[in-house]
C-alpha cells in the first residue's frame, strides 16, 4: 500500500484558531440528530479500466481538487450538544489517495471488497478524510474507488468531483496545466442563503402548508410499524434490484403517459403509495421525496456546479382513491405536487432554522414513518461525466456501505433508476426492521401494479367499461 497523502493518526478533533465558524445546511442539522455515527454514511463508486491508470496524476489531481473546492475546506465539530461547521486553514488532509496492489489475490473480487470497506472506514467528517480515492492495481486492469461522505456532498456534487478528479488527469497525462471546470457561488455564499430565506415574509407563509400537513399525518396515521429508535436505524443494512420495465415497456409507457398528460413521477409515487399501503395494511402512508435544491428560487445565487449537501427533503402524504380507476389517483398526485410550495425546498428550512427547538420540529421528527422515495430518471453512461471512453462502472460496485459502523438515516430508500432505457428499482432496508421475503414481495407487488396500471389506461375498452359505470 503506498499513501501519498497523510491520514490522520487520530480521530480527536482538531480545530484551528485561525478558522470560521458557520452553522450547518438544514439536511445536516436533520440526520445529525438521527445518525449515531455520521462518519460512515457515505457515497462511492467503483470503475474499472483496462488500460489502467498512473498513482502520480491521480495524487496532483486529487490534492489540487481539495485546493480547488471550498467544500472540502470545512469540518464539522461538536459544541456542547450542538454541531457546527468550521474552515481549517489547510485543507491538505481532506483527501485521502492510496495504490493497492491486489495481483495476488486468489479472489479478487473479495480483495477488493475488503479493501473497499476499509476505505469506508477511513471517512471522517470531523478530523478528515471526507474524500478516499483507493487505486486497485489488478490482473485484469485498474479499478479505481471513490468514497465520500453524504451529509457534506449530494450526489451532484459527487458527480462534479468525478469529472474534475478525470479532467484534471488528462490534463496531466497531456502535460498540461490542471484546470478543473469554473464554479458557481461559493459553499459559504450558499448557507448564507439559505439562512436568509429563513428570515423571509416567503418562508415564514410556507408555515401553514407545513403544519397542516404533520396534523393530518399524526392524526390520521399512527405508526403500525414504528421504528426501534435505539437500534439507531444505522447497522445491518441491505438491498435488493428488479428490473421493473423493459426498454419496449418504458418506451410505451411513456407514450401512455404523455397521451393522458400525466407525469412519470406522479404515475410511479401514486403506485408506490398503493403498493406500501398494501404491504403496511394502511389507509395512507408518508413517503420522503428529494428535492435536488440545484434551481433555486431563493436568491440571485448558482449553484449548479457548487459542492456541498444541497438536497433537501421533504413529506407528502400518498392515499389510494376510492374511485377505482388509478388515473384519477395519478392526476390527485399530480396536483398534490404541483400545490407544493417551492417544490418542497423550503421543508427543512422551516423543520430546522425557523422552528427549531418547536412543537413543530418535534412532531416533524416524529413521523410514523420513515422511508424515502426518489425517482433518479435517466442515468447515462458514467462516460459521460468521466470524459473516459474506456472507464466503465465495474460489476463489483456495491450501491450501500457495508462498513460495520454504516450509517443509514432511513429504515427504507427506494430508488427509481432509468439506466439504458431500462427502468430498475432499488430498495435499500434496514434488515433489523424489514425480513428479505418482505422486501421481494414489496418489490414485485410493485412492479405488478405498474404493469397493472399501463395495461389499464392502453386499453380502449377497459376504459370505455370504466366510463359506463
Amino acid at each position: 500500500m503506498n499513501g501519498l497523502f497523510p491520514e490522520r493518526a487520530s480521530n480527536k478533533v482538531n480545530i484551528p484558531d485561525d478558522t470560521d465558524t458557520f452553522p450547518l445546511f438544514p439536511v445536516q442539522k436533520s440526520l445529525l440528530k438521527i445518525l449515531e455515527n455520521p462518519n460512515h454514511w457515505n457515497l462511492s463508486y467503483l470503475l474499472f479500466k483496462k488500460p489502467g491508470w498512473r498513482k502520480e496524476p491521480l495524487a496532483e489531481v486529487l490534492r489540487e481538487l481539495s485546493l480547488y473546492h471550498e467544500a472540502f475546506s470545512f469540518r464539522f465539530f461538536k459544541k456542547n450538544t450542538a454541531f457546527f461547521q468550521r474552515r481549517i486553514a489547510h485543507p491538505f488532509t481532506s483527501c485521502l489517495f492510496e495504490e493497492i496492489n491486489v495481483m495476488k489475490a486468489t479472489d479478487t473480487a473479495a480483495a477488493i471488497d475488503t479493501e473497499m470497506i476499509n476505505a469506508q472506514g477511513k471517512i471522517h467528517i470531523f478530523s478528515g478524510p471526507v474524500l478516499v480515492l483507493q487505486l486497485y492495481k489488478a490482473k485484469t486492469g485498474d479499478f479505481l474507488y471513490l468514497v465520500t461522505n453524504h451529509l457534506l456532498f449530494d450526489g451532484i456534487s459527487f458527480k462534479i468531483i468525478v469529472g474534475d478528479i478525470f479532467r484534471g488527469y488528462n490534463q496531466c497525462e497531456q502535460r498540461k496545466e490542471i484546470c478543473f471546470h469554473k464554479k458557481t457561488g461559493s459553499y459559504p455564499d450558499a448557507l448564507t442563503q439559505i439562512y436568509e430565506f429563513s428570515q423571509s415574509r416567503v418562508c415564514m407563509n410556507e408555515i401553514a402548508y407545513w403544519e397542516n400537513i404533520l396534523d393530518s399525518v399524526h392524526i390520521a396515521n399512527p405508526a403500525v410499524r414504528p421504528l426501534k429508535r435505539t437500534q439507531r436505524i444505522e447497522r445491518n443494512m441491505a438491498d435488493i434490484k428488479t428490473v421493473i420495465l423493459s426498454p419496449e415497456e418504458c418506451h410505451e409507457s411513456r407514450q401512455i403517459l404523455r397521451t393522458h398528460e400525466v407525469g412519470a413521477f406522479a404515475c410511479y409515487l401514486t403506485i408506490m403509495g398503493r403498493t406500501l399501503c398494501a404491504f403496511y395494511n394502511i389507509p395512507g402512508i408518508i413517503i420522503h421525496l428529494v428535492n435536488h435544491g440545484r434551481n433555486w428560487e431563493i436568491g440571485p445565487l448558482t449553484i449548479t456546479r457548487t459542492l456541498g449537501p444541497f438536497w433537501l427533503t421533504f413529506p407528502v402524504y400518498i392515499s389510494p382513491g376510492a374511485s377505482g380507476y388509478p388515473l384519477d389517483e395519478i392526476t390527485e398526485t399530480q396536483h398534490l405536487l404541483e400545490c407544493i410550495p417551492h417544490s418542497g425546498r423550503g421543508y427543512e428550512i422551516v423543520k430546522e432554522i425557523v422552528l427549531e427547538n418547536t412543537e413543530f420540529n418535534k412532531k416533524a421528527d416524529s413521523l410514523p414513518y420513515n422511508i424515502l422515495f426518489n425517482f433518479i430518471g435517466f442515468i447515462n453512461e458514467f462516460t459521460n461525466f468521466t470524459g473516459d471512453d474506456e472507464c466503465t462502472v465495474s460489476t463489483y460496485m456495491k450501491d450501500y456501505n457495508r462498513h460495520p459502523d454504516a450509517a443509514c438515516p432511513y429504515s427504507l430508500i427506494i430508488n427509481l433508476r432509468r439506466i439504458s432505457k431500462t427502468l430498475h428499482l432499488q430498495i435499500i432496508y434496514n434488515m433489523l426492521e424489514y425480513s428479505r421475503a418482505e422486501i421481494n414481495h414489496l418489490s414485485l407487488d410493485f412492479k405488478k401494479q405498474l404493469k397493472y396500471l399501463m395495461r389499464i389506461l392502453n386499453s380502449t375498452e377497459q376504459r370505455k367499461a370504466y366510463d359506463l359505470k
